[in-house]
């Protein structure tokens, strides 16, 4: 289950694009908290804070705890509007949740033991076809992660969600039960016409150049 973080904030009155424009020059982000059947609430995040958990994995995953003018909100973000040349964050939508709330997030894949695997030892390759999965359930049970056990797998293995270990309260939502996860490939081996190839496009290269 996420462990809750925290987020100090403050409630804004003033809303629009200039009001907005102001809020970013003091070094904060324009944020919005709707759901659970209440109004929305405009508010403001700290920009480095924010900045700090984004560089984070999961992000979209976990539950934070938004101090508003000194009450508790628990929150999880459920959009970030990224400025289209810097990539900084120029305004967040967060979702109120209860500990009763049942909710649609994405899960990040872990793989563990590679190091163990003999599929990769002897040059097969891990590949990734979902590096999420999207889930329902309870907002107090939210995984960090669903772990893939690579230990002891060879070439040719591949995983589904229906092998996947979840917690008897959490369901992937969106995919079937044979759906690929990821597998473990033989690796390229380049043939006599790839080598072919490769040598006639040095060869004109090198032409190019005496010319």
């Amino acid at each position: 289950m996420t462990t809750a973080r925290s987020f100090d904030a403050k409630s804004r009155e003033n809303v629009g694009t200039g009001a907005a424009r102001a809020t970013r020059r003091e070094e904060m982000i324009p944020a919005v908290l709707y759901g659970n059947k209440k109004d929305p609430v405009s508010i403001s995040i700290d920009t480095r804070a924010f900045l700090k958990e984004l560089s984070e994995p999961g992000i979209l995953s976990h539950i934070y705890d938004l101090n508003i003018d000194g009450k508790k909100q628990k929150a999880l973000v459920r959009d970030i509007q990224l400025h289209p040349v810097t990539d900084r964050p120029v305004h967040i939508d967060f979702l109120r949740v209860s500990e009763k709330s049942e909710i649609h997030v994405d899960v990040p894949v872990k793989f563990l033991n590679e190091d163990n695997c003999p599929g990769i030892k002897q040059g097969g390759v891990l590949n990734i076809l979902r590096h999420a999965l999207h889930v329902v359930c309870p907002a107090s049970s939210i995984p960090e992660s669903i772990e893939i056990d690579l230990e002891g797998l060879t070439v040719g293995t591949t995983f589904h969600t229906s092998e996947l270990k979840l917690p008897a309260n959490v369901k992937i939502s969106h995919l079937e039960k044979s759906d690929s996860v990821a597998s473990i490939v033989p690796p390229k081996v380049a043939s006599a016409k790839d080598d072919e190839e490769d040598a006639e496009v040095a060869e004109d290269a090198t032409d190019k150049k005496a010319e």
